[in-house]
């Protein structure tokens, strides 16, 4: 039914359904401060969210809370969770500037110190907690001490005590003073065995490596047994040992000039060293080292105390012209004022001779009947002459063999001198001569044959005779000229018919050579 209308000093009761009168209001049931209460009953606390939704206060929905004041860092986030520029959150941290504030006790909770521009104070310390000192000069290194050392500038280089540390040492110019790889001498500086340092050097062996180009820096190049590649440059730095600009070897020995020294001499080798020949050497000296010819000597002895130099000359001199320098082309002498052609014998005949020959070979004369003196085997003797120049020549081997052997019997292809492989015979002369008791003539065959005497019409017969009366024979060859020479592993073999009552002798010369 409709309420009447009222004025405005009416009351209204509220009562509950049952009619019972409603005199307190607090939305549920309510509980002092302080009160303890194993399970309180109330009303449900209710919050409004931002879409104007009415939400419950739960686990999953807490109240939001913005605190104003007096409040810590609540951040947390995932551990190796992604970061994000302008999106992640962080807490910002900072201290304060007090270079005066108290020292904090074991247990005390503190601010951290700042300097005056805002820059954290930092107290570096071991893995194990302790602190980590800042060393300095005349102290001995040790387990918390960092090592770190400023340099020290000194106009001469310090001494310091061993085993400490020390800082680095500068010139009063900042260099830096270093001993290694920086290694650095003052120019002209005296050097001295076991006390100067150096820095050792080396290179690469690989025959292989690509050419550097112009600007680009390079390791040496080395050989397989660590010698280092040189290339020859002169003073501007041009390329030597070219065929433009060859290497030039200038002999500073003067004609005439004193002895200082030694000259340059180019010789033969032994396979050990370079060998060059004795001056003094005589007929019948002992062949001693130094041996060998010498391709060329600059500078010759004059056995007075001076060096004459061999005069040299280019090819546009000619004989009789004056000398000039240059370079040999051809045999050329000089007589000290003139050149002239070497012509065979450049001594003169009647001479004593003595050392070495020049130009060409002299003998040593002889009158007829006369014997030249004897050497030892392996020395040089000049060979002889009749007072008139002519040569005494003799001819042959200096080892020719002379083999005879008697037959009584018919031989075939019968072996006289036998050789291996790699071995020849060399025959000089042979002579066949038979018995005058022979009843009958013997035809006989001579030559060369691994098994056989070779038939007639055949290489290889040193000779044949079909006939031999009894009491007679033949033969060819004085002995000192080749009369045949056989194959490689040939023999001398010889063919007879039967020398009836008698026998016939064969005699052969020869001497052996290597195939």
């Amino acid at each position: 039914m409709p309420l009447p209308l009222l004025n405005a000093d009416a009351k209204v009761q509220i009562v509950t359904s049952a009619g019972a009168a409603v005199d307190t209001f607090g939305g549920g049931t309510q509980y002092a401060d302080g009160a303890t209460q194993a399970n309180p009953t109330g009303t449900v606390a209710l919050w409004l969210d931002t879409a104007n939704a009415i939400r419950a206060v739960s686990a999953a929905k807490p109240l939001p809370v913005n605190v104003v004041a007096g409040s810590g860092g609540g951040l947390s986030v995932v551990d190796a969770a992604a970061w994000t520029t302008a999106v992640s959150n962080f807490v910002p941290g900072g201290g304060v500037f007090n270079d005066s504030a108290a020292a904090l006790s074991s247990g005390q909770q503190g601010t951290q110190r700042l300097t005056p521009n805002r820059g954290a104070h930092v107290s570096l310390r071991t893995q194990a907690g302790l602190e980590a000192l800042k060393s300095h000069n005349a102290v001995v290194p040790g387990t918390t001490n960092l090592g770190v050392l400023v340099a020290i500038a000194n106009a001469a280089a310090p001494t310091f005590t061993e085993n400490f540390q020390t800082g680095l040492s500068v010139d009063l110019a900042g260099n830096l003073r270093v001993i290694g790889g920086g290694l650095s001498v003052l120019d002209a500086a005296a050097w001295t065995t076991a006390v100067s340092p150096f820095t050792p050097g080396g290179g690469v062996f690989n025959d292989s490596a690509t050419a550097l180009t112009s600007g680009q820096q390079g390791t040496r190049r080395l050989t397989a047994q660590r010698a280092e590649h040189v290339n020859l440059r002169n003073n501007a730095g041009t390329e030597i040992g070219t065929t433009t600009t060859p290497v030039v070897i200038q002999g500073a020995q003067a004609d005439n000039a004193a002895l200082a020294g030694n000259p340059l001499r180019l010789g033969l080798s032994d396979g050990t060293a370079l060998q060059t020949w004795q001056q003094a050497k005589v007929n019948g000296a002992a062949f001693a080292s130094p041996a060998g010819l010498p391709i060329m000597a600059l500078g010759a002895y004059a056995g007075s105390g001076n060096y004459n130099a061999l005069q040299v000359v280019n090819q546009t001199n000619a004989d009789g012209n004056a000398l000039a320098n240059g370079l040999p082309v051809g045999n050329w002498l000089s007589n000290g004022t003139n050149w002239d052609r070497v012509r065979g014998i450049a001594a003169v005949q009647g001479t004593t001779g003595a050392g070495l020959q020049a130009a060409g070979t002299l003998h040593q004369a002889f009158a007829h009947g006369a014997n030249p003196a004897s050497v030892t085997a392996g020395q040089y003797a000049y060979p002889p002459a009749s007072r008139d120049g002519l040569p005494f020549v003799i001819g042959g081997h200096p080892n020719v063999i002379s083999y005879t052997q008697n037959f009584t019997a018919a031989q075939t292809d019968t072996a006289l001198v036998t050789v291996a492989a790699g071995t020849k015979i060399v025959v000089t002369g042979f002579l066949i001569t038979c018995s005058n008791a022979n009843t009958v003539n013997v035809s006989a065959r001579l030559g060369f044959g691994t098994a056989t005497v070779p038939a007639y019409g055949n290489a290889g017969i040193l000779g044949s005779h079909p006939n031999i009366a009894p009491g007679s024979g033949f033969g060819r060859g004085g002995g000192g000229g080749m009369l045949g020479v056989g194959a490689d592993n040939e023999d001398v073999r010889v063919t007879l018919s039967v020398p009836t009552s008698g026998s016939c002798d064969v005699c052969v010369t020869y001497y052996t050579a290597p195939s």
